[in-house]
């Protein structure tokens, strides 16, 4: 098995604050979790459990029940296997994490593959179709939704929540570029691209918090005459180029129906802040 494959590791609480596991968490980016011993003790699917473990442990098993645990599975990928060298012990097992490959890896991998849009004339010259934006307003050919012939005293749509989206150049440079345009067409698809509950994305140069991956702030819009509270007001996410497809779809509809994202983002996504010592 590849490094690369392994998403996080786990372990009983009595290793929690061993250095080298920590060490290790912190240099390949690996969550680590540790469970008390009675939450691994007998979990469904331990293929090698050991009175010795338990009565050292407290668990009749430690890294095959961590490992089904972590994965919310009952089948081992890989079950107890004992690593030995220079008098140092480590002993291993693995499951499957269900995962869902992240919208800005899965457009990456197959965009040369795409379809292009159009059909062919009788004299096999592809036409173009019209392209047009949300206003109806024909779009600039080589621009997403710049209009041919601007009306400056057009209101700008409504919409409840404006999401920034980091796409300087670090960021295009592990693979956020054209992800804005390719959330507007998953918000086209849940019904939330316009609208009484229409979300709006913007690109926007470096933020300057390289060190959180590519970032995203969303703000809501305060309606007036609405009692309705600002649940998602101010929000900063990093590390978004990990997001699928469906994590996205849960976080736009968490968004319509004002409900906190904590609900369904990983608290590793959202962006600590330091507080203000003034």
């Amino acid at each position: 098995m590849s490094l690369e494959s392994v998403a996080s590791f786990a372990s009983i609480d009595l290793k929690a604050n061993e250095v080298a596991l920590n060490q290790l968490s912190e240099q390949r980016q690996w969550p680590f979790t540790t469970y008390a011993a009675e939450e691994l003790d007998d979990i469904k699917g331990i293929e090698n459990p050991s009175e010795y473990v338990k009565k050292v442990t407290g668990s009749n098993s430690v890294a095959e029940a961590a490992a089904l645990k972590l994965g919310s599975s009952e089948r081992l990928v890989v079950p107890k296997w004992a690593f030995k060298k220079d008098g140092y012990n480590m002993t291993i097992a693995c499951c499957r994490l269900e995962f869902s490959e992240s919208l800005v890896k899965h457009k990456r991998k197959n965009w040369l593959g795409e379809k292009r849009h159009g059909k062919k004339d009788s004299d096999n010259v592809t036409k173009k179709p019209v392209k047009r934006n949300l206003y109806g307003n024909e779009v600039v050919e080589g621009y997403q939704c710049k209009p041919k012939h601007v009306d400056l005293n057009r209101p700008m749509l409504f919409h409840t929540h404006h999401l920034l989206l980091c796409e300087g150049t670090r960021c295009a440079k592990a693979g956020a570029k054209n992800l804005a345009h390719d959330l507007r067409t998953v918000l086209k698809e849940v019904g939330l691209a316009s609208g009484r509950k229409r979300i709006k994305i913007s690109r926007s140069m470096c933020v300057g918090a390289c060190r959180n991956r590519s970032a995203l702030a969303i703000y809501q819009r305060l309606i007036p005459n609405c009692d309705k509270p600002l649940t998602n007001h101010g929000i900063w996410l990093r590390g978004i180029e990990e997001f699928s497809e469906s994590t996205w779809r849960e976080l736009f509809i968490a968004l319509a129906k004002n409900q906190p994202i904590s609900e369904v983002i990983e608290p590793r996504f959202f962006a600590p802040f330091e507080e203000s010592k003034e």
